[in-house]
């Protein structure tokens, strides 16, 4: 409808967190020799990740499919195009790649049958393509599914109520003959194969029941190796147990000691089961173990990868490459810290980097360095691991702060290297709370408010440590006025049982003569300096920032604030059911003193903002109204000048979000009913307020409930850019004339489940000033949007305009 702008999107980052339960992670059998693909679980979305050879660990593709949380993942064995995942929505699915070289995979397939939470997954191609899976319902059910997806489930095998942690279908070598292995909460393990029933049909059945383990066995893995499987089995018992799996052979020499074999036959072929070790080094449960299989001097070379609760991972070895004796040649992990250890691990390119998914669902890498015969920790790859609820963007768009039902704020950065592409990261984790997060603001370059389930608001300033970090990661000078760091704080820590991140002082003694923290030294900060993102054990314990003040006034959960374009005051509402809870408090920054109350609603205000100008200030709220408090001067307070009643509101539903233009001259607001309403001075001579108008026609998306909106920081082509948020999880881009009586409405962009979200949007922000972050020139055709949603995910778009 008459604009002119034609819009790319491409998203440059996402950030999330790998659902925090053994077999979420895994890593494609065919890894390219640029980078190693990774599939993982986001809350409900299967994601993939590149680990490059440069140091980049990204995750650079979510699909969405699922409608609840996917509980397993497993790339089909020989499909290396396909991948299969289980969710306590009751189904399975198996995804399909059509275009390898951009990882773009879609639903091929949907196992639906179980009546509960799936939580055990594999796949492997013979023939036709088996899939193997176990639910909470306790049943383990097999599935034929032929060259168009076409699935069917040939099998149910009928636990008597017990439950299945674990399972595997591999194929015995030499007759290529499938066998699922599979553990149950008996602490026994249990082979079954193919065989002929009495109606001639090949059915899994029983073969041989494994004992050893005292407890319940979380994680299995298998591999082919001279001419039989070594099969390898971890459990919260603390022990691995390692068998081999081969073809029957009679010993003569009555002089050897006779090992206990088991056997079981499968298609008029005898095999063996042998304990070959009993491996011991972990102190806590073990969830997860990984064969890798490279060449040495000629010679198959075999490694396992254990990863335990007790933060370590093992790599063991063959000593001296005999049958039978293993030994402990690795050990990693984290050191301190508030983590409690790992799900699982991976060895890959060429058994020299090991990807590990740690609790609080970050991958963890290390790669092996020839030159120091050491492990390297390399850059981690993360994000929230609970509904992200707001963001906000540094003033000049050169980071991002993002926070969450986690209890956490984390800051999200780009990485600037030579000669390299740049790549976001997280950088620093400012915040790490005891209370669920709800809101932030940015206050200034190096300032930020919080607010959570709670209602104290806290403030925070950047320390030295980080200041000098963020310099070295993002290539950027030193600034004017931040040369002399003698009066700011070196970093914080937290006390013992406390809530407030104590500042730490660079004059400080050392923290050994501290009795507290000698007895507590694991929340104690160590200064870092960084010329590459933090690890997530230096996230967690030396990136915090110090807490200056606590607000008190508001007498319920804080839920939403807003800081004026030049810092001076800040804006606060908390969650409330009458007019004087709802109240919206104004604080000065200088003093961080309480100087203005505001009542104009009834219900939870749930979205506060200053006009860019900072004269006005525009809230909204579960009352379904909108209200305006207008101030002459930037030193005068602000009085009630407009708001919507039950005769001229056109929201009918809770009004979720409002934005500004850039000029002050509109806002927009958007609601439960799935209307965006845009707003106009009804007088542009005296500039007034006191008789407005909704500018029309007004945007109504049915079906839909819109619960955020962000204007784009600059006109191009005469035209606004106006992004909306869905809580189907849908990113809505428009493309919008506006005059004080006319708007035309053209949708730009649409950005799906896959491309967005998988659960409603809470919060949209457009970098605050053209062009992309990182980038030295600027471009007023170049935008980019940060996203936050209940999927747990953080996005980054860049958006071009033609």
């Amino acid at each position: 409808m008459g604009c002119d702008n034609e819009l790319s999107v491409s998203t440059t980052y996402i950030s999330g967190a790998t659902v925090q339960e053994p077999s979420t992670i895994d890593i494609n059998p065919h890894a390219s020799a640029e980078f190693t693909s990774v599939a993982l679980a986001i809350k409900n979305s299967l994601a993939l990740v590149e680990h490059r050879k440069d140091g980049s660990t990204q995750i650079v593709n979510t699909f969405s499919k699922h409608t609840n949380r996917i509980n397993c993942v497993k790339w089909v064995q020989t499909e290396p195009t396909k991948i299969i995942t289980g969710s306590c929505d009751c189904t399975s699915i198996i995804w399909s790649c059509t275009s390898p070289s951009v990882l773009d995979f879609t639903p091929w397939s949907i196992l639906r049958g179980h009546t509960c939470s799936v939580i055990a997954v594999d796949a492997l191609f013979k023939d036709k393509l088996y899939a193997v899976t176990t639910s909470a319902d306790s049943l383990i059910k097999i599935w034929h599914i032929n060259e168009k997806g076409d699935n069917s489930c040939v099998q149910t095998i009928d636990l008597n109520s017990a439950l299945c942690l674990s399972l595997r279908i591999f194929l015995l070598p030499t007759i290529d003959t499938p066998i699922i292995v599979y553990a149950l909460s008996d602490n026994k393990l249990y082979v079954c194969g193919e065989v002929l029933n009495n109606l001639y049909e090949l059915n899994f059945s029983e073969l041989l029941t494994l004992t050893g383990h005292e407890g319940w066995i979380r994680g299995i893995d298998v591999v082919s190796f001279d001419d039989k499987l070594m099969l390898a089995t971890c459990s919260q018992d603390t022990y691995i147990r390692l068998w081999a799996i081969e073809k029957w052979k009679e010993n003569l020499n009555t002089e050897e000691v006779q090992i206990k074999k088991q056997g079981f036959t499968v298609s008029d072929t005898k095999w063996t089961v042998t304990l070959e070790a009993v491996l011991g080094g972990h102190d806590n449960w073990i969830y997860g173990v990984n064969w890798h299989l490279s060449m040495l001097n000629g010679r198959n070379r075999l490694k396992l990868l254990s990863a335990s609760f007790d933060k370590t991972l093992i790599v063991w070895e063959p000593e001296n490459h005999q049958e039978g004796v293993w030994v402990e040649k690795v050990r990693v992990g984290e050191v301190g810290g508030g983590g409690l250890g790992f799900y699982g691990a991976k060895l890959t390119n060429g058994g020299n980097t090991i990807i590990a998914n740690g609790h609080l669902g970050t991958l963890h890498i290390w790669n092996y360095n020839e030159e120091s015969d050491n492990w390297i920790p390399g850059v981690p790859c993360g994000g929230h691991f609970a509904d992200v609820v707001d963001l906000a963007w540094e003033p000049k768009g050169q980071f991002l702060l993002s926070t969450s039902l986690d209890q956490t704020t984390r800051i999200h950065a780009p990485w600037i290297r030579d000669n390299l592409p740049i790549t976001w990261n997280e950088i620093a984790r400012p915040q790490i709370h005891g209370y669920d997060m709800s809101c932030l603001a940015m206050v200034s370059r190096y300032g930020y408010v919080s607010g959570a389930e709670e209602k104290v608001i806290r403030t925070f300033e950047a320390p030295h440590n980080f200041i000098e970090n963020f310099h070295s990661i993002c290539k950027i000078s030193n600034e004017k006025g931040t040369d002399d760091y003698s009066k700011i704080p070196e970093g914080a820590s937290v006390p013992s049982l406390g809530l407030s991140n104590k500042a730490v002082y660079s004059n400080e003694q050392p923290e050994s003569q501290n009795e507290n923290n000698a007895q507590y030294p694991d929340h104690y900060f160590v200064p870092t300096k960084l010329n590459e993102p933090p690890t997530e054990e230096t996230l967690k314990q030396n990136t915090l920032w110090p807490e200056q003040h606590k607000l008190y006034g508001h007498g319920y959960e804080v839920f939403a604030l807003a800081a004026t374009k030049d810092g001076k005051l800040v804006a606060s509402a908390c969650k409330a059911t009458n007019q004087q809870h709802a109240a919206i408090i104004i604080w000065d920054t200088k003093s961080w003193v309480q100087v203005q109350s505001l009542e104009a609603h009834n219900l939870t205000v749930t979205r506060l903002s200053f006009s860019p100008d900072d004269l006005c200030l525009l809230s909204v709220s579960r009352d379904r109204r909108w209200t305006v408090f207008r101030r002459e001067s930037k030193e005068t307070e602000f009085s009630l000048d407009a708001k919507t009643d039950n005769s001229n509101g056109i929201h009918s539903r809770i009004i979720w979000c409002c934005a500004w233009t850039h000029d002050s001259n509109f806002f927009g607001t958007c609601s439960r009913d799935g209307k965006i309403v845009v707003w106009s001075r009804s007088d542009e001579a005296n500039q007034s307020w006191k008789s407005f108008k909704a500018v029309t026609p007004f945007l109504t998306l049915e079906n839909e409930s819109v619960t955020a909106i962000a204007f784009a920081p600059i006109q191009t082509n005469n035209t606004y850019l106006l992004s909306a948020g869905l809580e189907s999880g849908y990113v809505h881009i428009y493309s919008l004339k506006l005059s004080p009586n006319l708007a035309e409405w053209t949708l730009s962009l649409k950005l799906d489940n896959n491309l967005a979200h998988n659960g409603a949007v809470r919060r949209l922000a457009f970098r605050p000033v053209a062009g992309f972050a990182g980038c030295k020139d600027s471009d007023d055709k170049k935008f980019q949007l940060a996203s936050a949603s209940n999927d747990n995910i953080v996005k980054i778009f860049n958006i071009g305009v033609q």
